[in-house]
């Protein structure tokens, strides 16, 4: 499949996330969530060991656990050994999440290199899409499509691990990777208009590479993906009829639309499926923003999952299948 000037294409690339690195990196995740440091630590280590064509990602881990610890002379330690084992972070990444290590001598020096290390990788362009087609896929008919955008400092291996129970079935899959990156592992959706462009553009490719039935066409998110996808929605940039937002982040979508009771310009009928964790610290306003969108005439449900916080859950397939289900009903 060739990539458009905008959009970075692969069609049903045979590169597979690792699950063993992504179940340690959901366990990193909810250790740092927790606030278990020295355990988020301990990973963090055996991870710089166990993975280390991954130093960009294990390093930052341990990186994060460090500084929440006090530990600056060895935090300073891990950012020049991540480096010399490949890491590639942006100055502004590095910039925003150093704050307690700005009156260390070596920093400047550290920034430095990693800003010519970021530059000379030129990771800074196009989106990516990443495509995977049913296991019985025919362009002789049409297919409903589930595109997918990752959460803020996240990617396309991310998303691909958290919906994999939706693969080979029969929808197309698509797998939006934002174009503002932060480093090789991380990108961001902090500015709107080229995060709407993204998507706009990723659905372009779509419509004129695949058979697709336009009357089932449905937005997925993870966290700021999610509020993303429902603000390309009410937008219009986005012309689709459905959305699954998985623990979203609802500040902007609130200031921007709900606050001035903004109507959405979506035409026909809009279905969706939220899930948010009863102990997210986003749960009460994600409960505004439900009863918002099932005033604007969203037939629309709220799955909350008991004890769960600002993460996926464990049964996150089979809340998928139902979501799924839900959303491509007629």
């Amino acid at each position: 499949m060739c990539s458009s000037n905008k959009v970075k294409t692969l069609h049903n690339p045979k590169y597979r996330p690792s699950a063993d690195f992504q179940n340690l990196r959901i366990e990193i995740e909810r250790c740092l969530q927790g606030g278990d440091y020295e355990r988020g630590l301990q990973i963090s280590l055996n991870a710089i060991e166990r993975f280390p064509e991954k130093p960009t990602l294990t390093h930052l881990w341990a990186l994060e656990s460090l500084l929440s610890l006090g530990k600056k002379k060895e935090a300073i330690k891990i950012l020049e050994d991540g480096l010399r084992q490949g890491a590639k972070w942006s100055p502004k990444l590095l910039i925003t999440g150093l704050e307690e290590l700005k009156d260390r001598p070596e920093l400047p020096r550290i920034i430095e290199l990693a800003r010519k290390r970021f530059n000379e990788e030129n990771t800074i362009g196009r989106a990516e899409l990443i495509v995977r087609t049913p296991k019985e896929y025919s362009g002789k008919k049409d297919y409903p499509l589930l595109l997918v955008l990752h959460g803020a400092y996240s990617n396309n291996d991310n998303s691909q691990y958290t919906w994999m129970s939706l693969e080979r079935k029969t929808m197309l899959l698509g797998f939006l990777q934002s174009s503002q990156i932060m480093s090789s592992d991380h990108s961001v959706w902090d500015d709107e208009d080229t995060a709407l462009r993204d998507v706009k553009n990723a659905l372009s490719t779509l419509a004129g590479n695949y058979r697709i039935d336009h009357s089932k066409v449905v937005l997925g998110g993870v966290s700021r993906g999610a509020e993303i996808a429902l603000m390309a929605l009410f937008l219009g940039t986005a012309p689709a009829n459905g959305f699954i937002s998985v623990i979203p982040s609802v500040g902007s979508f609130t200031k921007r639309f709900l606050e001035k009771n903004h109507p959405p310009k979506w035409k026909g009928n809009m279905r969706g499926f939220i899930v948010v964790g009863e102990e997210d610290p986003r749960h009460h306003n994600t409960e505004i923003v439900y009863e918002f969108l099932t005033k604007q005439g969203v037939d629309c449900q709220l799955y909350s999952v008991p004890k769960l916080g600002h993460s996926i859950p464990d049964n996150f397939s089979l809340i998928l299948e139902r979501a799924v289900q839900f959303v491509l009903t007629e």
